[in-house]
């Protein structure tokens, strides 16, 4: 059997258009999901309102508007009303929401996302708020405790780490760069070190290593995937892309073995030994 076809999709949960192109997208599926799989990233569409502009919507009272337009175009029910009588800050919530979701399950975690999607725009639910989250959750089988677990881990009230914040923005900057310029590629000598990167993760993948890290395991996943699907590197995004955060983070992970490699200290045929030079003291020679 071939290897499936990997489609990114970038949404999110507040997006009039992903919901009004939903009966597509599943539909796609229904006919094609023996031949592909799709990745569900979120878009990041309104961090806050303080920055968010575009041509034509600028405030709630915009949105409204876009909204009630977008209903007519896809002949979707969209209730715009919500943005005059309980406005969104932001969709940020409802989309770490759905991470917390797809840790548990992917699949239970695309009913969620689409549970949430009927809320916003038909039920006038605002779902930036637990109380709508934690319920579409439930109603798909998730526990509820882990949910809010992984759900506050990532996102604690308002406020965002700035390591957090570092990697959001890395996401959404790597969803700028695909819309304008297709699928990182990473160059030959980045999949060379890349393939050592990977060989030396393979002695810690399953141990302490990767399990008390679980941001390294998962680039792993992604980078030793990637690099078998390509032959080793031969790129072919015909049947995968591979992650810029992913690679950088292998590489990362593994710098202290490339840079032995690329610039060794000991040479073949060298002869290392320490002497000691007093009590606890020892030189190389």
């Amino acid at each position: 059997m071939e290897d499936k076809i990997n489609i990114i999709f970038f949404t999110d949960p507040i997006c009039s258009t992903c919901w009004g192109i939903e009966p597509h997208i599943n539909k796609f599926k229904l006919e094609y999901g023996h031949l592909v799989d799709i990745e569900y990233r979120m878009g990041g569409l309104l961090p806050y309102w303080e920055k968010y502009s575009s041509v034509t919507v600028n405030n709630p009272s915009d949105v409204q508007k876009h909204w009630d337009e977008k209903s007519v175009e896809y002949e979707m029910p969209i209730d715009g009303d919500l943005w005059s009588e309980d406005p969104l800050d932001s969709s940020y919530p409802p989309s770490i929401a759905f991470k917390a979701a797809e840790l548990q399950d992917k699949n239970r975690a695309i009913q969620f996302l689409r549970r949430i999607r009927e809320m916003v725009f038909t039920e006038k639910k605002n779902i930036t708020k637990w109380e709508f989250l934690s319920k579409a959750a439930v109603e798909f089988g998730l526990d509820l405790k882990q949910f809010k677990k992984d759900y506050n881990k990532a996102f604690k009230g308002w406020k965002m780490s700035d390591k957090q914040k570092d990697f959001l923005d890395k996401l959404l900057q790597e969803a700028r760069e695909l819309k304008a310029n297709g699928p990182w590629i990473p160059c030959a000598d980045t999949v060379r070190q890349l393939v050592i990167a990977v060989e030396v993760g393979a002695y810690r993948a399953s141990g302490y290593y990767f399990a008390n890290r679980p941001g390294e395991g998962k680039a792993y996943r992604h980078c030793s995937e990637w690099l078998a699907v390509t032959q080793e590197g031969a790129i072919n995004l015909d049947t995968h892309v591979l992650p810029k955060w992913a690679c950088e983070k292998m590489l990362h992970s593994a710098r202290v073995a490339l840079r032995e490699m690329n610039n060794p200290t000991i040479q073949i045929g060298d002869i290392k030994g320490y002497e000691p030079t007093g009590a606890f003291g020892t030189n190389v020679i």
